[in-house]
């Protein structure tokens, strides 16, 4: 399997993992809690997830987007680097989530007022090795690409994010020693979230049947390609020997 595919592979099932378990109201609770500790009154009843499905044309999806109350919108990203250009798509999540939000409450831009419109934050969990954690977006500058405008922020200790970060190090680890993917590789890396990625690692481990078949699917098509390569030179070699014969 190529290199290309195994990051596809990976980034395929990082991405499900964060989006299906934080389609779970009381897990998103929690991560608000995580980002806002002083905050005791928040209830699961308060969460209402508005996470985008498609921004313009081009048909955008964010990782999770929420709201408290009427008391702040949350913009959630999952990357495993820094990537530049997040106060761009910042602007794009941003301004769906308020436009879907002011909707549903009958407003439009021409009438609204300052309190009729929740705060609005926006983080970034970084689970690649070159700069792991979180960042909050702590502004949108005039530069679109001003990394000074991502802040890093304490969470936490084997809170939900570091559990998140850990898993997917473990992910990334799917390989034996050679690089190449194997099923009990798979197997053994799914069984050490379970054991040491606490609520996060449960829930992997209890995909496990859906994750084993998008690793078995690569396998059987890499066991396709080999076969079919090897089947190939014997064509090929049997043709050579029939023209040496002729000649």
């Amino acid at each position: 399997m190529d290199d290309d595919r195994k990051k596809s592979i990976r980034r395929n099932v990082k991405d499900s993992v964060f989006v299906s378990f934080f389609r779970i109201r009381e897990n998103v609770l929690d991560l608000y809690k995580e980002l806002h500790p002083e905050d005791c009154e928040a209830s699961v009843e308060d969460v209402n997830i508005r996470t985008v499905k498609h921004v313009i044309a081009k048909g955008y999806a964010n990782d999770l987007g929420f709201t408290i109350g009427g008391k702040v919108i949350c913009l959630v990203e999952a990357q495993s680097y820094r990537f530049a250009p997040m106060q761009v798509r910042g602007l794009f999540y941003l301004t769906e989530t308020i436009m879907e939000y002011l909707d549903e409450k009958g407003q439009t831009v021409y009438n609204l007022r300052a309190e009729d419109v929740p705060e609005w934050e926006m983080y970034v969990v970084c689970t690649g090795s070159a700069g792991e954690g979180i960042l909050r977006l702590d502004h949108i500058t005039r530069n679109l690409f001003d990394k000074t405008a991502l802040i890093p922020i304490q969470t936490a200790k084997n809170g939900l994010i570091e559990e998140y970060i850990k898993a997917c190090h473990i992910i990334d680890s799917m390989a034996d020693g050679n690089g190449k993917y194997a099923k009990d590789a798979v197997s053994k890396a799914l069984d050490a979230c379970r054991d040491s990625c606490g609520r996060i690692g449960e829930f992997i481990y209890s995909r496990r049947s859906e994750i084993m078949g998008l690793y078995e699917q690569y396998f059987d098509e890499e066991e396709n390609r080999r076969a079919c390569m090897i089947g190939m030179k014997k064509r090929s070699e049997g043709r050579g020997s029939e023209s040496h014969r002729r000649s």
